[in-house]
């Protein structure tokens, strides 16, 4: 079974059983976080985020393009990469091919999924 013996927490002679956390959704992001700082990476777009989770827990504002954070970013990346090794994740964290940032839906009909209850597809869905 994949994990960490927690019985040193339970028995009082540990505070953890990691300083840092991974976590894959697919192959469309890479995250790695630690007690304070959480580092995103979309390898599809070539994007990388930096959230601090001590000012800012919701994630709204994104400090990867703070020149005083890039050293902290590699650092990160590193440890990302660690990661990815330990678990025996073979995603890139870059494409050679990228697909664009921002998506264009303009023009395009919205269409609910199976989970919309009815009052929501009457009052914000188109009716066909």
């Amino acid at each position: 079974m994949e994990g960490s013996d927690l019985a040193p927490i339970w028995r009082g002679k540990s505070e953890r059983v990691r300083d840092t956390l991974f976590t894959t959704y697919e192959d469309l992001m890479r995250a790695v976080r630690d007690e304070r700082w959480k580092l995103i990476r979309y390898p599809q777009i070539n994007k990388t985020q930096l959230f601090d989770l001590k000012e800012d827990r919701h994630e709204l504002k994104d400090l990867s393009e703070h020149p005083e954070q890039q050293e902290r970013i590699k650092k990160m990346l590193v440890e990302l990469k660690e990661w990815q090794k330990r678990t025996d994740d073979k995603q890139p964290l870059t494409s050679e091919h990228p697909k664009p940032q921002a998506i264009d839906l303009t023009g395009r009909k919205r269409k609910p999924d199976q989970h919309q209850p009815d009052w929501i597809v009457k009052k914000y869905f188109d009716s066909e």
